[in-house]
């Protein structure tokens, strides 16, 4: 159909059209979209015109116009199967998933040999957590084009959301093999690579975060350090992705100052009290909101185990590395009262913001067998942000709200000293409560963030932090069960 159509179609307009893949290809992208407008301006029944014109538009983020691009090429080639995916991929990148995959069906009933729309469809699929379904259609692109790398990646992220480690793995390394520069599966690649422990290639890989558009990094002049001699140099250690993140590898101080370093660390505005409580001996703490002191090397805080070379062996899990301060300590003992009653803070939901939030946060309602089969527990709130108002679904009394009080870090650490044990999903709080060296129960998602590794119940990083997992995705249930459990178990022995 599409060779019919070109046979018909007057010179003039194929030669416009013929002319923009010449400058495609010379890199020329400005001049191409310029050619395809001559093109269509001559012979407005060009299918390939109008859809070249829309992989441009769109990838300059002219979304509504690409639209308009795709759709023309359909209306005028109703069997055209590339615009069918482009525009299922229009739509999935606009939110709208089901629209996208109706079109990707489209496509494939069209040319059930183009490949992209495949992968696509996987693609569309496992967003709708169809990861099952996903990995059938990546596999399909795959046999249509055994070279292609994005599908190879596709394939790697379908597989990881089924906690498929070693298979998603060498999908990604099949992605770079294809794409050297491959950035989000190098990313992908490094994330699976640290979370079943094979932290020496891991943190390498793990430098390419810096690539990606979600993650620029700081620029700066002075040059990056990786490990080399620090003696009568002033070094920028700097904070980078979440709170937690700061909370983890702020251990590494101590050992950055060892170096012979005179260490400045610039971080939220939220830890600058309580690190500079816990580092007022060894390093300047600067919030991030204020521009620095003079420095000569620089680092973010995730690039210090590369620096350190660090193994599962040789992680600083000395605890507790942090502390509330003692006069802070005091006034929360007092607001949290002085009876013997095991007191314990709980932290149901993370940073809406985080990309994984709907798998690691939980309802509050999740927890109310816990709350209900414990009358022994004095339950506190150590939840922030906005679904600290879960709490108004609850009878009076049962949680006591300390969300109000916790105006930063250093007042939450002092809350946390004060308190018996944490119970809380994969938020700061984990990070500080484990920094502290306090018992904490952490809840984890099926597919759980790299730094808790796999198949395992304790964690290297923290030695007081004791993990309940997912048996299966979105299971809340059987994790608070065997929270309920261990907590009943652990009120029934003699307290100290």
């Amino acid at each position: 159909m599409l060779r019919d159509l070109l046979e018909r179609a007057p010179r003039r307009g194929m030669a416009w059209y013929l002319l923009a893949r010449v400058r495609y290809a010379r890199g020329d992208s400005d001049a191409m979209i310029d050619f395809l407008r001559k093109a269509i301006a001559e012979d407005q029944s060009l299918p390939m015109a109008h859809n070249d014109l829309g992989i441009l538009l769109q990838t300059r983020g002219r979304f509504e116009e690409a639209e308009s691009c795709y759709r023309r090429a359909i209306e005028i080639a109703p069997q055209f199967a590339e615009p069918m995916s482009n525009l299922g991929a229009l739509l999935a990148a606009r939110g709208r998933v089901e629209d996208a995959k109706a079109w990707y069906n489209q496509a494939i009933a069209a040319d059930s040999q183009l490949a992209p729309a495949h992968n696509n469809l996987g693609a569309a699929l496992a967003r709708l957590d169809r990861p099952d379904e996903a990995v059938n259609c990546h596999r399909q692109a795959i046999v249509l084009k055994p070279d292609f790398a994005e599908a190879h990646y596709n394939l790697g992220v379908a597989l990881q959301s089924q906690a498929r480690f070693e298979e998603a793995l060498a999908s990604y390394d099949k992605a770079v093999a294809f794409q050297r520069d491959y950035i989000d599966a190098h990313w992908n690649r490094a994330l699976v690579l640290l979370a079943i422990g094979r932290f020496a290639e891991g943190w390498l890989e793990h430098e390419w975060r810096w690539r990606r558009k979600q993650q620029p990094p700081r620029s700066f002049s002075q040059p990056l350090w990786r490990g080399e001699p620090l003696e009568g140099r002033t070094i920028l250690l700097h904070a980078e992705q979440g709170i937690g993140d700061t909370l983890q590898f702020i251990r590494y101080v101590p050992y950055v100052v060892e170096r012979g370093a005179r260490v400045i660390v610039q971080v939220h505005p939220s830890l600058v009290r309580l690190l500079s409580a816990a580092y007022s001996d060894r390093a300047q703490v600067i919030s991030e909101a204020q521009p620095p002191p003079d420095f000569d090397v620089h680092v973010p805080l995730l690039s210090l185990p590369l620096a350190f070379a660090t193994t599962l062996e040789t992680i600083p899990a000395a605890v507790p590395y942090l502390a509330a301060d003692s006069a802070l300590a005091a006034r929360w003992r007092e607001r949290l009262g002085q009876e013997r009653a095991f007191k314990v803070g709980v932290v149901w939901a993370g940073n809406p913001q985080h990309t994984n939030d709907y798998r690691r946060s939980m309802g509050l309602d999740c927890l109310l067998p816990l709350f209900d089969a414990t009358p022994s527990v004095r339950w506190f709130s150590l939840q922030v942000g906005e679904r600290s108002t879960d709490l108004t679904k609850l009878p009076a009394g049962t949680i006591t709200s300390l969300t109000d009080k916790l105006t930063d870090f250093s007042e939450t650490a002092a809350a946390i000293a004060g308190l018996d044990l944490i119970i809380t999903v994969d938020t700061a709080a984990a990070h500080l409560a484990g920094a502290l060296g306090k018992p904490v129960w952490l809840m984890l998602p099926f597919v759980p963030d790299w730094r808790w590794l796999l198949d395992r119940d304790d964690s290297p990083w923290y030695p007081t932090a004791r993990l309940f997992r997912q048996a299966a995705p979105g299971n809340w249930t059987s994790v608070v069960d065997r929270v309920k459990f261990n907590l009943r178990d652990c009120l029934s022995r003699p307290r100290r």
